[in-house]
């Protein structure tokens, strides 16, 4: 008898690259511990607004996340049927912004994404 080969997690995380298998659904949530110029740490505040944005391998967005309202820290992105759909096998970039007290800041730019 021959054993099947398992599939790895979906989603997860491998070598810093965001991995998921086309059509999954599922939840992904991101803590950001941020820390200003002297190393005390960035409260998030309600009124501040964090953006994700995903882009094909042309630069070309394919779904943007927009949170406010921000509790500790945290933001969760949602996969679920109509957004899954949007990715199809390839590889794509993902970056995070965040509006914090007027001033934008950039927090990750062009992170590795692959759909198998």
């Amino acid at each position: 008898m021959i054993q099947l080969e398992n599939a790895k997690m979906s989603p997860r995380i491998e070598n810093g690259t965001l991995c998921w298998y086309k059509g999954d659904e599922f939840s992904f949530t991101i803590n950001l511990v941020l820390n200003d110029a002297d190393g005390e740490v960035v409260e998030i505040l309600p009124e501040d607004k964090i953006t994700v944005l995903f882009e094909d391998e042309k630069g070309e967005e394919v779904k943007e996340f927009e949170f406010t309202s921000i509790s500790a820290n945290t933001i969760t992105l949602e996969f679920m049927d109509e957004v899954t759909a949007l990715f199809k096998e390839g590889k794509y970039k993902y970056n995070i912004t965040i509006e914090h007290s007027g001033i934008t800041t950039t927090l990750a730019k062009g992170n590795d994404v692959l759909v198998e």
